[in-house]
Parts: structure tokens; sequence; C-alpha cells
């Protein structure tokens, strides 16, 4: 949850498989506010990205495209501080 943007080297929410950290899930919703160095630590300097978490807590990073983007659409069924939650991930460029 410390971790600065410098500090990150390999950035992932897992601990197990399918299995979500959750200093890792706050740190990554904490280092989503610098959204622009986020894109260049995850190697998506051409496309945007927005992440959902629903479960035990709401969780969100990114930003969600406007109406004009091609996007990709990623969705896991994960386990987080015990419970279910599903894990979204939105890939896009805007056209």
């Amino acid at each position: 949850e410390k971790l600065t943007m410098n500090e990150l080297e390999k950035p992932g929410l897992a601990i197990n498989d399918r299995e979500l950290s959750q200093a890792k899930l706050s740190a990554f919703s904490n280092m989503a506010s610098d959204y622009s160095e986020m894109k260049v630590r995850l190697g998506l300097e051409k496309y945007d990205f927005f992440f959902e978490f629903n479960g035990v807590d709401d969780i969100n990073a990114g930003l969600l495209p406007g109406s004009n983007a091609n996007e990709i659409n990623l969705e896991r069924i994960v386990i987080y501080k015990g419970e279910i939650g599903v894990a979204k991930l939105k890939l896009y460029r805007l056209e």
C-alpha cells in the first residue's frame, strides 16, 4: 500500500490463482490517481483502461471509455478477503 510508482517493479493483484491481495488492490487503486504513469508501468501507452472490482469492497481505477471506443473486456470471478468478487478490466482505444 505504501509503494510509490518508482518502487513498482511487477504490477499484479493476485497472491494465488484467482485470489486478490488486499494490499496490492489497495496500492493499485491509490497509484491509479497518476493515470498516465500507471499506463506506462502497465505497458499500455497506446491504450486506456478502466478496472473495476465488485465484492466486499468496490474499487475502481482508470478512465471509462467514451462512446467511440474499440474495447476488450476481461472479467474474472476471484476471492478477496475470503469472499467471492468480480474483477473486470476494460482495455480500449478511442477511434
